[in-house]
């Protein structure tokens, strides 16, 4: 068969190559069999001034970079069927992030295919970040498909290929809408720039700079760095957790308590009921007084509170084996989108009456009812109960003034209905009411 030989020509300049390796290069060479991926690296302008040749004429064609590799691995596939062997030349080290040999490999019923380890750059950047990569679980992710793999990434990250503002710009905006709603106003980043080159340079840039044409940094003593990104240009990043991982941790922490708390051990949708309703009311607290102080933590807490109790139910939903927490945030997404067909499917203006009135509607279709009362509730608290089922009547298009004439009334549940009428959220009012008289009641009292 055609033999195809696969060599790497390490991180940098030659004294990174292996001796065997360049050896072998430069029979390939004399031979007229050697060709590189490129000349874009620093130890390859001595191969090709022997008379090495180079697949540049193919990124010249401006395809894109799948069909690109795709292309260097067909065009190696007939240079050997035609001259018997080749040797074939990458950067670095032909086992990182090498696409024209993950093609190449497709291949492997046509020619034999011998790929030789090479130092690739990771090895010089364990060294400069100080990090073990099995030790730390630092993550590597290509920096031009960031957008689909890096964002759910967390802690140790090495971001490859970062080679323009362009990518530099996406990786930004990525990281940053992750941790915006985290308030993390500044997350530092170690450029890698020339590993193992004289003009090696590695220093700590923030975030919100990496995406320009020249990223200046620190070195730790003085704001004296300056590169212009290149293919032999990295990123390390310790990111923060974001919200994937925070929720990961909740539900293993959840499934752990499940698994051994007295508590969480016992209970059941039934027993959880009234400690779901004394928290629905804290938190409604919170949230009163978040308005009067402004300060959030209750608030916070108070949602973490309820938060759990989906996960616990969730959890109990497991163990019956009906359903999951990935149920759960399913069936709601799916129900959120499915409710507002306004905004996701056939996008135009509403107004909130006639919102609500579609949303009834899509409810008695959804859940195969034949009123717009089944489903209400009976055990909300009475006053919640009759502002629940005035609103009903008004999605139903039912008019006040029958419903009334209907319902023999005596004189308080006539005065109750005009007030739950003409107010909205009667409730808090009551409510507000009765606080009035316990601050009034306990200055009297003092």
């Amino acid at each position: 068969m055609p033999k195809i030989k696969v060599f790497g020509l390490g991180p940098a300049d030659e004294k990174l190559i292996l001796p065997s390796d360049k050896e072998q290069i430069l029979k390939g060479i004399n031979e007229n069999i050697c060709v590189l991926r490129t000349k874009h690296h620093p130890a390859s302008s001595k191969f090709i001034g022997l008379g090495a040749t180079t697949f540049d004429y193919i990124y010249n064609l401006n395809l894109d970079r799948k069909e690109t590799y795709k292309k260097i691995a067909s065009v190696l596939v007939e240079l050997a069927k035609q001259k018997g062997e080749i040797i074939y030349v990458v950067p670095g080290s032909p086992f990182v992030g090498e696409d024209s040999v993950s093609y190449l490999l497709n291949y492997k019923h046509e020619v034999d295919i011998e790929i030789y380890p090479a130092i690739s750059f990771l090895e010089l950047a364990w060294q400069k970040i100080d990090l073990d990569p099995i030790a730390d679980s630092l993550s590597i992710v290509d920096g031009e498909q960031f957008s689909k793999f890096g964002i759910s990434k967390s802690g140790p990250l090495l971001i490859t290929q970062t080679y323009c503002s362009e990518i530099m710009s996406d990786i930004k905006l990525i990281i940053t809408d992750c941790y915006d709603i985290m308030k993390i106003d500044r997350i530092p980043v170690t450029v890698l720039y020339h590993l193992g080159l004289d003009d090696e340079q590695i220093f700590i840039a923030d975030l919100n700079d990496i995406d320009q044409a020249e990223i200046h940094g620190s070195d730790g003593e003085s704001f004296n760095k300056t590169i212009r990104p290149d293919h032999l240009t990295s990123i390390f990043i310790d990111l923060p957790k974001n919200l994937l991982q925070l929720f990961a941790d909740l539900n293993e922490t959840s499934t752990v308590l499940r698994q051994k708390c007295p508590w969480d051990k016992k209970q059941t949708f039934e027993s959880l009921t009234k400690n779901v309703l004394e928290e629905c009311y804290e938190l409604i607290d919170a949230s009163v007084d978040y308005q009067k102080t402004g300060e959030c933590y209750n608030l916070i807490e108070e949602l973490g509170d309820l938060l759990y109790f989906v996960m616990i139910y969730s959890l109990i939903g497991k163990d019956l084996g009906e359903f999951n927490l990935n149920d759960v945030i399913a069936v709601l997404n799916e129900k959120l989108i499915r409710r507002h067909p306004n905004i996701f499917t056939t996008p135009e203006e509403i107004n909130l009456d006639n919102f609500l009135n579609k949303w009834e509607s899509n409810k008695l279709v959804e859940k195969n009812r034949t009123s717009v009362f089944e489903g209400i509730p009976k055990d909300l608290p009475a006053l919640a109960l009759l502002e629940k089922a005035l609103k009903k009547a008004s999605a139903a298009r039912i008019d006040y003034e029958s419903l009334i004439d209907g319902l023999s009334l005596n004189s308080v549940e006539k005065v109750l209905l005009d007030l739950t009428i003409d107010n909205e959220g009667l409730e808090s009012i009551a409510r507000n009411l009765a606080l009035k008289l316990i601050n009034r009641s306990k200055e009297i009292e003092a």
